[in-house]
C-alpha cells in the first residue's frame, strides 16, 4: 500500500491501493464532503471520471475505484458482477465511509443495482449510467457485437456482458434508497429496461438524456457532473 499526493488546482488527490477479498484494488480521492463513489464500465478505469471529480470534489469526497480485471487493479480468471458487486462493499466497510452516493457507469451501474438491492442499509442513494438487469436489456445490434467479440477473442470482459447480469423484479424491490436512473437518448441500452427498473423501484426518478449516446455525458465530460448537482435534492433526501 501506498500514497501519493498531488495538488492540482490546489487539491489534494490521494492515490492508494487497498487488498479486498484477496485482491488488490487501486484508488483515487478527491475533495471534501458526502462520500460519492463512482464506479466505471466495461473495459475502462477510474480515469472516465476525472472531469466529472474535478468539479465535485468542491461537495463530495469523491471515490474514483478500478474493479477486478480493470485499470490498476488485480487480475482474476473469471469475472461476475455479484463478485465485483462484493469487491465495492468491501471497499466500503473497509473505508468506513458510512452510507455513500454510488454512481455506477454501464456495468458500474449494475453493480450499484446489486449493492443497493442486497445491502440496503449500506448506501444513502444510487445512480445508473446506462445499466441492464439481463443481456437482453441491451439492443440487438451491439450485443451481436459484443457477442462476436467474444467468439473471436475469448474475452473475459466480453463473456460478462453477453451472460450477465440477471437481476429480478423482486432484487429491484428490496432496493429502499432514492435511484436515479440515466439513460441517453441514443443509448445501447433498450428504455423498456430503464424503465422496468425505475418502475420496481419505490423512490426513483428516470432521466432520458436528449442527444446522448451510451457514454457520451460520461467519458471525460462535465455533463454527469452537472446532472448530478441538479439532483442534489432528490438524492440527499
Amino acid at each position: 500500500m501506498f500514497v501519493v499526493y498531488s495538488p492540482p488546482k490546489n487539491q489534494y488527490i490521494i492515490f492508494m491501493f487497498i487488498n479486498l477479498n484477496g485482491l488488490d484494488f487501486y484508488y483515487e480521492t478527491y475533495g471534501e464532503g458526502t462520500p460519492l463513489l463512482l464506479l466505471h464500465g466495461n473495459g475502462e478505469d477510474h480515469s472516465i471520471f476525472y472531469r466529472s471529480a474535478d468539479i465535485l470534489q468542491a461537495k463530495y469526497t469523491v471515490y474514483l475505484l478500478d474493479s477486478r480485471n480493470h485499470g490498476q487493479s488485480s487480475q482474476v480468471e473469471t469475472l461476475h458482477y455479484e463478485d465485483m458487486a462484493e469487491d465495492v462493499v468491501s471497499f466500503i466497510k473497509a473505508l468506513q465511509l458510512g452510507r455513500p452516493i454510488i454512481c455506477g457507469f454501464s456495468d458500474g451501474g449494475i453493480i450499484a443495482l446489486l449493492i443497493a438491492s442486497k445491502h440496503p442499509d449500506l448506501v444513502r442513494a444510487i445512480i445508473t449510467c446506462g445499466a441492464n438487469t439481463k443481456p437482453r436489456g441491451i439492443k440487438k445490434r451491439a450485443f451481436l457485437e459484443m457477442k462476436r467479440e467474444y467468439e473471436e477473442t475469448g474475452s473475459e470482459l466480453s463473456r460478462l456482458m453477453i451472460q450477465e447480469p440477471d437481476i429480478k423484479r423482486e432484487d429491484l424491490r428490496r432496493i429502499s434508497c432514492p435511484t436515479l436512473i440515466l439513460i441517453g437518448e441514443k443509448d445501447i441500452i433498450k428504455l423498456k429496461d430503464s424503465s422496468f427498473i425505475a418502475s420496481n423501484i419505490k423512490e426513483n426518478e428516470l432521466r432520458i438524456l436528449p442527444g446522448e449516446d451510451h457514454g457520451s455525458y460520461v467519458y471525460e465530460s462535465e455533463k454527469l457532473a452537472i446532472i448530478i448537482e441538479e439532483e442534489e435534492g432528490f438524492l440527499l433526501n
